[in-house]
């Protein structure tokens, strides 16, 4: 008896297409050619069985899902010894790919020799005209895809190409591309939001990139030119800010109690005054005298303090 079995054994082993032993349905798989094969969708198959096409693969970079049904139909119409132990049996198929996106794209042109004399160390946004991209493409494209044709002019940053695939020795187009490589610059910016009024600080300012054609004339692309002054209206945080955002600081304000000053060869003076202005340092502000109720005009020279020209003198004129 038991030579019996182990002959009837033997024999399955050897009928051409079966498997070598238990056979599992594999619930997830990736393959890499147009051509899906039993090996892609069952493991414990004969090399044979194994290497067998069966379907054509999805598009590069999609899935399938192949429910309990239809894998029941494939084992059995190519006796593989596999049925499915319910109806939620099912696999997942999915085509490799290699993308080519925006990324790629961006790399491809900036290594370009036409494209990398020209460009130095500088950092630039990829602009697209066309929404040919992301493209995927079977994963053996990898090695030979490619640009040709380029066209760059180096003064606006304009380009037309084409992706082609040469791996094979021949030369296949798989889509053409334009854009515009922009100039990124690095621009001063506040951390966080300042009212009107407020004083610059280096504490306030980190730098963000922006592409150069979205600045205005009039943006700010120094430090070194804000610090120290204050915002005319609030600034926003994170955005980049012009020339005229900002003025010097307001030493008097409008109202408020101020130290009058008159200064001779001979003696200084001093009374209390209300501003009648706003005033930064070194602009002339009117200012009330408490006592004469006399209104003159004054040059601030810091917090609080304005100083009145002698009699036959003119005020410092305004730096505005």
């Amino acid at each position: 008896m038991l030579f019996r079995v182990a002959c009837f054994t033997a024999a399955l082993l050897l009928v051409p297409g079966l498997a070598f032993g238990r056979v599992d349905l594999i619930a997830s798989a990736q393959v890499e050619d147009d051509l899906v094969r039993l090996g892609d969708l069952f493991a414990g198959l004969t090399p044979k069985q194994a290497q067998t096409p069966v379907a054509h693969a999805p598009e590069p970079g999609e899935s399938v899902q192949l429910d309990a049904r239809w894998l029941a139909r494939l084992a059995e119409a190519y006796a593989v010894d596999w049925r499915p132990t319910s109806r939620f049996d099912s696999a997942r198929l999915t085509r490799s790919a290699f993308l080519v996106d925006k990324a790629w794209l961006h790399q491809a042109l900036l290594t370009d020799p036409q494209i990398d004399a020209n460009a130095g160390d500088r950092d630039f946004h990829l602009r697209l005209d066309t929404t040919v991209l992301p493209l995927a493409l079977p994963a053996e494209s990898a090695q030979g895809v490619r640009l040709a044709g380029l066209a760059y002019d180096a003064m606006s940053g304009r380009f037309h190409a084409r992706i082609v695939d040469t791996r094979d020795g021949a030369q296949r187009t798989w889509g053409q591309v334009s854009g515009q490589l922009v100039e990124m610059k690095q621009v001063p910016v506040m951390r966080s939001s300042l009212s009107p009024g407020e004083v610059v600080s280096s504490r306030d300012i980190h730098y963000i990139a922006m592409p150069g054609d979205r600045l205005a004339g009039n943006t700010v692309i120094e430090a070194s030119q804000i610090v120290g002054l204050a915002a005319r209206r609030g600034l926003r945080a994170g955005t980049p800010i012009r020339v005229n955002d900002l003025q010097q600081p307001v030493m008097v304000k409008k109202n408020t109690l101020v130290l009058l000053r008159l200064d001779t060869p001979y003696m200084q003076l001093s009374t209390q005054g209300r501003a009648l202005d706003d005033g930064a340092q070194g602009e002339v502000v009117r200012v009330m005298n408490l006592r004469s109720k006399v209104i003159v005009q004054g040059t601030v020279d810091g917090d609080g303090l304005v100083r009145v020209a002698a009699a036959g003198q003119d005020a410092l004129p305004s730096p505005r």
